[in-house]
């Protein structure tokens, strides 16, 4: 034997290898240790996924859209008061605000006025600047046909000579006549009736027609 195997010889009798049963490393110390790692990631996988879950917030439209819609039926609630109250689709006024005023120069009626009023008392004032007395009369008629008919005779804006034997209009109601001497003023407070009504300015000799037809709706 060498000398170095000599000496490998008492290196192993010095140090033994210990019996592998007898080692105190084994797995029941180091549970907890890997209980507690395995429980914190646990709690950590638990953490991400909730809040990889978790919905993401989102605005809401539905209040918005809500707002928008109250305001757009109160708009047309509006809308409907007004067009109910202006005598429906027509664009009617209604009668309390319906002041007429009707001038006479001696060669022109002039209206100023609604051309469509709703059912009730509406307030004229006849103004005769010519320098003749004249008279203002409102014509009713109920029938689109003898309108027709009598607008073929005398059209709105025409005039005529008046004779003793000159026919009033055919089928038609005379509402109302407003005389005026030269130069004169009067009011009058009427009830309309429903109907299309036409305006004359009559003289001793002549006859005038505004150039307006008046629609009375309910």
């Amino acid at each position: 034997m060498t000398g170095e195997e000599q000496v490998y010889a008492l290196y192993v009798q010095a140090n033994p290898i210990p019996d592998p049963a007898g080692l105190p490393l084994t797995l029941e110390p180091t549970e907890p240790l890997l209980q507690s790692v395995e429980d914190g990631r646990g709690i950590m996988l638990t953490e991400e996924q909730s809040q990889t879950r978790a919905p993401t917030p989102k605005r809401s439209w539905q209040r918005p859209l809500a707002v928008a819609a109250a305001a757009f039926v109160l708009v047309l609630a509006v809308g409907a008061v007004a067009w109910w109250t202006a005598g429906g689709d027509s664009g009617s006024v209604v009668a309390a605000d319906a002041d007429t005023v009707v001038t006479f120069d001696g060669e022109v009626i002039t209206y100023d006025g609604p051309d469509s009023v709703v059912f009730g008392n509406v307030e004229f004032t006849f103004r005769n600047e010519h320098d003749q007395a004249a008279s203002l009369v409102a014509w009713r008629f109920d029938d689109q046909a003898a309108l027709d008919a009598e607008l073929a005779q005398l059209g709105l804006g025409g005039e005529m000579p008046r004779e003793p034997d000159t026919p009033t209009p055919a089928d038609a109601t005379r509402e109302f006549e407003i005389y005026e001497p030269a130069g004169g003023e009067e009011e009058l407070r009427w009830l309309m009736d429903e109907g299309m009504y036409v305006m004359d300015v009559a003289t001793l000799d002549y006859v005038w027609r505004a150039d307006v037809i008046v629609e009375v709706v309910p």
